[in-house]
């Protein structure tokens, strides 16, 4: 039997300028929203532009209410397949930097493959197959910018996300 871990990958997430961040995110299909943890934020915001104003208020798996900080839209590369998505902003106590829940796995026609552990992603232009395996995506300067390297996973404590009402007010 195939030990099952959680979904790790390197990202990039797309600037306005043309800038490209790279960041660590955990794909979680049991997520309502794509969310960043603040201090994350804090530390690239500069690089993404400015958040909308956001309403959102997430409740975590003991049901604690979070309000969101913001909201931010851009675009999102996972192993070369990108779409435009929306992050809520949450100080998430570090249990992740990025989450991708949801409405990611919606954007790119997420298959799961529960037999293989893999999940079929796509876009206008490309299709692949994302693992759970212990190869994650770590930056590179090689000629992708990326390379596959082994690393241990570290199990973090779950956060599940339940959806307040959804209202975003542009500045």
């Amino acid at each position: 039997m195939r030990k099952s871990h959680v979904y790790r990958k390197w990202i990039r997430l797309h600037g306005p300028q043309g800038e490209i961040v790279r960041e660590k995110a955990v794909v979680d299909g049991g997520a309502m929203r794509n969310v960043a943890d603040k201090k994350v934020w804090e530390k690239k915001k500069h690089r993404l532009g400015p958040l909308q104003q956001s309403t959102v208020v997430l409740k975590v798996a003991d049901n604690h209410p979070i309000r969101s900080e913001g909201c931010w839209s851009g675009e999102v590369e996972v192993a070369g397949v990108k779409t435009k998505t929306d992050f809520e902003i949450i100080d998430t106590n570090g249990a992740f930097d990025l989450l991708l829940g949801k409405p990611w796995l919606r954007d790119v026609k997420a298959v799961h493959d529960y037999a293989r552990d893999t999940i079929q992603i796509q876009d206008e232009t490309a299709t692949t197959t994302i693992t759970n395996d212990d190869t994650h995506m770590t930056p590179k300067d090689d000629s992708e910018g990326w390379q596959h390297v082994k690393k241990s996973v570290s199990t973090t404590r779950a956060i599940t996300m339940t959806q307040q009402p959804k209202t975003h007010q542009n500045n």
